[in-house]
């Protein structure tokens, strides 16, 4: 029960806190969302870059140098 009442809490804060922000945002910004501004939710990550990137860009470089 108390925590449901704490998630509920947090939920309405959360879309005062964004209101407030988008509010007093700069135009060309991303606009912010509810999610945003609670704590405990986990972030979304960017995946990691994959190894040899630019080895593979060198193939387009000198195409004389492929590999079969």
């Amino acid at each position: 029960m108390a925590d449901a009442r704490k998630t509920d809490d947090w939920s309405r804060l959360a879309q005062l806190l964004c209101l407030t922000a988008n509010i007093n945002r700069k135009k060309r910004t991303r606009p912010f969302r509810p999610h945003d501004f609670v704590p405990w939710l986990p972030r979304p990550r960017k995946p990691p870059p994959e190894p040899g990137g630019i080895q593979l860009l060198r193939v387009f470089l000198n195409p004389e140098n492929l590999v079969p």
